[in-house]
């Protein structure tokens, strides 16, 4: 079943994208700042360290993360990420 943005939601998905984009360059950032806890997350779950940076980096930066995967959505929930899955 997919999601739809209401208005609320859609204003917390634009802030949240609109202050990631906004935070010191995010699309060139070194990944290396949050390899640790990718690493961790991934032996933890089993998954690869690719999937988990997204999840790191949106722990990190206290934003959303937003994927049409539910698992990396679940899994990044254990994490106290927060997610909108779509």
């Amino acid at each position: 079943m997919k999601r739809y943005l209401n208005t609320t939601l859609y204003r917390q998905v634009f802030t949240d994208i609109h202050r990631y984009l906004n935070l010191s360059s995010a699309l060139q950032q070194p990944q290396d700042i949050y390899i640790k806890q990718a690493f961790e997350i991934a032996v933890k779950e089993k998954i690869t360290v690719y999937i988990a940076l997204f999840m790191a980096q949106a722990f990190m930066r206290q934003v959303t993360l937003i994927s049409s995967d539910k698992e990396q959505c679940k899994i990044a929930e254990k994490f106290d990420v927060k997610t909108f899955c779509i």
